[in-house]
């Protein structure tokens, strides 16, 4: 199970790229950074909360896990 912490940070990191890449494509389909600024800032606030919530809903799911004392066999 992961930490907090590093679910956290992982979206953080993620939400970067995410932000750079929906901001590039913004600017360029409507050239105009308001657009952008309001595109960005919705689209990230929504995503990252999905994001965060679904790494620690996957986090309480044990399918595909291998546990130390099963991978002996």
């Amino acid at each position: 199970m992961e930490r907090k912490l590093r679910s956290l940070l992982k979206t953080l990191i993620y939400r970067m790229v995410a932000i750079t890449t929906i901001g590039s494509l913004t600017y360029y389909y409507s050239g105009d950074i308001y657009t952008v600024t309001t595109v960005v800032v919705i689209y990230n606030a929504v995503a990252w909360s999905f994001y965060y919530f679904h790494e620690r809903i996957w986090n309480r799911i044990q399918w595909g896990i291998i546990k130390p004392d099963d991978s002996k066999l």
